[in-house]
């Protein structure tokens, strides 16, 4: 009698498991959220995918559109703000974390549409900042300037907004920290002496 119930079991599994997952990944496809900024032609298409390790985008780990090599690629390539705010900084990695959201789909058409007032208020908190030896103050009238000149489109609605909360535990990449590094060894190194 054992054998005969492996053999049913067996047999349901194997007819009616492939069915089951088959519904489940229906479900998954419909859940699926296109990522625009990577169309790179017809037949290929990204989605949001949930990727461990962002370090400067972490809060997308659960759904990004990135790959963990293009947020590295990007970050490395930034030049560190000095005499930022933690607000400023948080502020620019944010902005620089838009091609990982989930929700390219409803804010980038060609190019990434940001909120006007982040753009706003992104200028007013970093405009004191400084990279690669210029104020960004001094650099950009404002902070639709300032947007635009990164290659964003500057909007009101259905655009890329800051969320402050993200923050929270989030971790943010070490450039962000050298000025104040190299400030704080130059003070140790003084005090030694």
């Amino acid at each position: 009698m054992g054998i005969v119930n492996s053999i049913s079991a067996g047999l349901f599994l194997f007819y009616f498991l492939p069915q089951a997952y088959s519904a489940m990944v229906v479900t998954y496809e419909e859940d699926k959220q296109n990522c625009p900024y990577f169309l790179e032609n017809k037949e290929y298409q990204r989605f949001a995918v949930p990727v461990h390790g962002l370090v400067n985008c972490s809060w997308y780990a659960d759904k990004a559109c990135c790959k963990i090599t293009e947020v590295t690629s990007v970050f490395s390539n930034m030049y560190p703000l000095y005499e930022a705010t933690k607000t400023c900084s948080n502020m620019m990695n944010y902005l620089m974390c838009y091609f990982c959201s989930p929700d390219q789909h409803i804010w980038y058409k060609q190019r990434a549409r940001v909120c006007t007032e982040f753009c706003t208020n992104l200028y007013e908190e970093c405009k004191a900042a400084s990279y690669n030896g210029k104020k960004l103050g001094s650099e950009y009238a404002n902070g639709t300037a300032f947007c635009e000149a990164q290659d964003f489109s500057v909007v009101e609605g259905n655009c890329f907004k800051y969320d402050p909360k993200v923050f929270d535990g989030a971790v943010q990449h070490i450039s962000f920290y050298l000025p104040y590094i190299s400030s704080l060894i130059m003070i140790l190194t003084v005090l030694i002496i």
